[in-house]
């Protein structure tokens, strides 16, 4: 099944709620969105955040230690239509050693 997010131009023009979902067509026509500010999410894609309870819909962002030296920052790999069990075939140590790579271009620390 397909899903789609508010392509990143027109984001700051709509509520924040929506700026951030990935979801089925269906979700963004009840809404009244027209396709042409959608973009299709890949089938395998980052969403920021995770959830803090599954039975909610509470996200979390991002928190600090308790020393307020160190901040941490959440997201969610999901991968769509993937057969059952077919994730065990990936490299997942090479997936977390290029994420690494690429964060630490991104911030520079002490």
């Amino acid at each position: 099944m397909k899903q789609y997010r508010l392509k990143k131009e027109v984001r700051l023009l709509f509520d924040e709620r929506y700026c951030g979902k990935i979801k089925e067509i269906e979700y963004w026509e009840k809404e009244k969105f027209r396709l042409e500010l959608l973009d299709e999410v890949e089938n395998v894609h980052i969403e920021y955040g995770s959830l803090s309870n599954p039975s909610s819909n509470i996200k979390n962002l991002k928190d600090w230690t308790s020393d307020g030296k160190k901040a941490r920052f959440y997201f969610t790999l999901n991968v769509l239509d993937i057969e059952n069990q077919l994730y065990e075939k990936a490299d997942i140590s090479e997936l977390m050693s290029e994420l690494q790579k690429t964060a630490n271009k991104f911030f520079k620390t002490k």
